[in-house]
């Protein structure tokens, strides 16, 4: 269905440019399928947890500007694609990461936490853990710096999916080496924020020294408790530290204290408030003209990145008036170095909140955004439900591969750039319509019935990690672009090869007819792509002595780039 959409596709450069994808993501599922056996899951688990646990590194060594990144930079020359990671988004304390989004990166590190923290679990030797519990930690720190939102919250919603679904043995030996692991990971998480930036190495030393931290503690704490423990008393301990994580997460919220500002530092925070007149008075070691900048935003202002300013002046004496329309007050406050600010009070009683003892600075400044008030939200609603209105107007075949990018300025009620709707079941209804969703919907739920079913007949402990993976990859891309980034595609494999095996005479001939349909597929679909590849190569390098000579090469250009003609 992909291969066909990309050729009925009326924009065939995008459509061939995503294809290719498929098919390199294809080919390694084919791959997999015919050359790996069940047995062989472990080892691909590993080197998931692996890659994943190199790109966290390479990712935060990208801001910091160190020796990692200039090393995989020259191995990308060797390859011809240095260009590809020669121009990445870098912002101050997050890590974008090697695919340019701080989203999809985070929820690759979330799957690369999850094999690791398996691998901990049942690895049989010291060795092993240790290596596994140095997978975690790095991949673990990845996710905190990407201070994706999303895919935190989903990492979090996939992480009570496996403690639900593990065994009752387990549960509690599973439930202390996530909690060792996340204690630990957030405790190095805090002061490696403040550090990701040009020249630092000690983010990615942190990453991997915290491995071991982990799995010492998990060796003197976690199998031990979980070893004594009898079955009230797990359950007792269990709830006690759900309370503790619950409790220590308000307090983390709410406890604050002094802001100290650095070299030319800037903090933002907001505020809900009702329409009117309002004073501001501060408190702490500053200059007089210690400078403020106050605007507000409507839902449409918030959805569209814009605000009002309402205030640009000194703070101390600073006045401003709230508008009826307004959804969110923001305060940003311009410090020099050592500027410190203690209390902040609006005339109403309202204090505006400064530093937080728990929680650095990145964090924060991404809260106070708001969860479901901010531009990263509503721009994300707005693109789903431009994506379903793209959709109902080729609702069997869709619009073809790639084209959701292309017609969106048609139906847009104001100008946004998206390539994706950031939604994988709205986007393969837009391209491929009906005729590809439903068997995209089957192959996930099925995938989901193969390992639950597994569960129902033996408490596996690959099938409960493989459901945590399931969770986090489809939760987190119903609001983001994961599905569309060929990396992502292949976290999928391991459960490819977990059916139960067939009877043999059933897999000699099934196998055969497979086989048979895989090659076929890649004979017409790949060699299509390399027709258009040579075409390429060919126009780019054509020097035509005659008119009848370059009219002739573009009929035969087009005729063979079935994916995108038009330009010839």
């Amino acid at each position: 269905v992909y291969g066909l959409s990309a050729i009925y596709s009326p924009f065939g450069g995008t459509a061939a440019r995503g294809f290719a994808w498929m098919l390199a993501a294809f080919a390694v599922a084919a791959l997999v399928l015919f050359r790996f056996e069940r047995r062989h899951v472990r080892g691909l688990l590993w080197g998931l947890a692996a890659v994943s646990a190199v790109v966290s590194l390479l990712s935060t060594d990208i801001v910091c500007e160190g020796p990692l990144y200039g090393g995989f930079i020259a191995l990308m020359e060797r390859f011809g694609a240095s260009g590809v990671y020669s121009d990445l988004e870098t912002v101050r304390n997050r890590v974008n990461g090697l695919y340019n989004d701080a989203n999809v990166t985070g929820s690759i590190f979330a799957l690369g936490t999850l094999v690791s923290l398996y691998l901990v679990q049942t690895g049989e030797k010291w060795w092993k853990r240790l290596l596994a519990c140095v997978l975690v930690s790095t991949s673990a720190l990845g996710i905190l710096l990407s201070v994706s939102r999303g895919a935190i919250l989903c990492f979090g919603l996939s992480l009570m999916v496996w403690l639900i679904v593990a065994g009752k043995g387990q549960r509690l030996r599973l439930f202390l080496l996530m909690l060792i692991g996340a204690g630990v990971s957030f405790a190095v998480f805090v002061p490696a924020s403040t550090m990701v930036a040009p020249g630092e190495v000690l983010p990615n030393l942190l990453a991997v020294v915290s491995g071991g931290v982990i799995y010492l503690l998990d060796w003197v704490v976690g199998e031990r408790v979980s070893r004594f423990l009898g079955g009230h008393l797990r359950l007792m301990v269990t709830a006690i530290a759900i309370l503790v994580v619950g409790v220590f997460t308000v307090v983390a919220g709410t406890m604050t204290e002094p802001y100290t500002f650095q070299s030319n530092d800037s903090i933002v925070r907001s505020l809900r408030l009702d329409a009117g007149e309002y004073n501001v008075s501060a408190e702490g070691d500053f200059e007089d003209n210690f400078p403020i900048y106050i605007y507000k935003t409507s839902s449409i202002e918030a959805l569209m990145g814009e605000n009002t300013m309402l205030y640009n002046g000194p703070l101390q004496g600073a006045v401003f008036t709230v508008p009826e329309d307004t959804d969110r007050v923001y305060f940003r406050f311009f410090g020099s170095e050592g500027d410190v600010l203690r209390k902040v009070t609006l005339s109403d009683g309202s204090f505006v909140s400064l530093g937080y003892t728990f929680l650095p600075e990145v964090v924060v400044s991404r809260l106070h955004r708001g969860l479901l008030s901010d531009n990263s939200y509503l721009l994300r609603v707005q693109f789903m439900k431009d994506a379903w209105k793209i959709a109902q107007k080729a609702p069997i075949l869709g619009h073809g591969l790639g084209s959701t990018d292309n017609l969106y300025p048609a139906i847009q009620p104001f100008y946004y750039t998206s390539r994706y709707a950031h939604n994988h079941i709205l986007q393969v209804l837009a391209d491929q319509g009906l005729v590809g969703t439903i068997p995209f919907l089957v192959f996930l739920i099925g995938s989901l019935w193969l390992l639950i079913k597994r569960l129902r007949e033996e408490q596996d402990s690959l099938a409960a990690v493989l459901i945590a993976c399931w969770v986090m990859m489809n939760s987190h891309s119903l609001m983001e672009i994961n599905f569309s980034v060929q990396a992502y595609q292949w976290f999928a494999l391991p459960v490819v090869l977990y059916g139960k095996p067939l009877r043999e005479g059933v897999v000699k001939l099934g196998g055969a007819a497979v086989c048979a349909v895989f090659w076929v597929y890649l004979a017409v679909f790949g060699g299509l792509m390399g027709l258009r590849q040579r075409v390429q190569w060919e126009s780019a390098n054509l020097r035509a002595a005659s008119m009848e000579q370059l009219m002739g090469a573009l009929d035969s250009y087009a005729k063979r780039d079935v994916f995108d003609p038009d330009p010839y």
